[in-house]
This record gives C-alpha cells, sequence and structure tokens, in this order.
C-alpha cells in the first residue's frame, strides 16, 4: 500500500462514517468538485476544526511531504473519532471559503454579508 493510499484510506474510513462522506456546504460526494472526479478519491475534501484546542492536531506543524500528511492523519483520525463534532468535513473550494471568511472580522463580515445580499439578481 503506498502513501497516498494509507492517506486515502483513513480520510474516507473517517469521512463515510462520520459525514456521510460529503461536503457540509456542497453535499457533494468525497471524491467530485465541481462535477469531476478527482484523480485521488477523497483527496479533494478535508476535515475542517470548527474550533481549535491546545495542543491540537495541526497541519501546518507536520512537514509537507506526503508522509508528512500521512503522520498528520493518523493523529487527526482518533480526534474525529473520539468528537466528530468538532470537525467538519468539506470540499477543497469549501474549505478554503471558510479559511477565508474566517479572517475577517465580525463587522467586516457582516458586510459582506450584506454586499452579497443585495448583489443578487
Amino acid at each position: 500500500m503506498t502513501v497516498q493510499d494509507e492517506i486515502r484510506s483513513i480520510k474516507l474510513e473517517l469521512a463515510e462514517r462520520y459525514y456521510n462522506g460529503v461536503c457540509f456546504v456542497c453535499g457533494e460526494d468525497r471524491g467530485k468538485t465541481r462535477g469531476k472526479k478527482s484523480k485521488v478519491m477523497g483527496g479533494s475534501m478535508t476535515f475542517h476544526h470548527k474550533k481549535y484546542i491546545v495542543n491540537d492536531v495541526v497541519h501546518s506543524n507536520y512537514p509537507k511531504t506526503s508522509i508528512g500528511t500521512l503522520q498528520y492523519y493518523k493523529d487527526l483520525a482518533p480526534l474525529i473519532r473520539k468528537n466528530p463534532r468538532r470537525f467538519l468535513y468539506l470540499c477543497s473550494p469549501h474549505h478554503q471559503a471558510v479559511e477565508r471568511l474566517l479572517r475577517y472580522g465580525d463587522s467586516t463580515y457582516k458586510a459582506l454579508l450584506t454586499c452579497v445580499k443585495m448583489s443578487k439578481q
């Protein structure tokens, strides 16, 4: 089994067991993004921490290699199993959107939402 296979196996097991294998936002299947099948099943999906705790498992603390990513998911898996409500399962575009929105303060965030509502056609 390759490192990529191990990563995929961990992600898919967790996704299916706790999140029905679909993005919380768009409901897309674990292996699809924007209607296209991903090259690596489950590779375009991720687990989003709703809230970080002290000494949490954070992807940025791991080497940016496939071995580092595998270790990250091995360390993250028990946390998800213990408390799946602490996380959301998101496709990459929606995870990026959530992370971008988190950069704004409450007043800017509310103003942005107002702009979006005003811009609907």
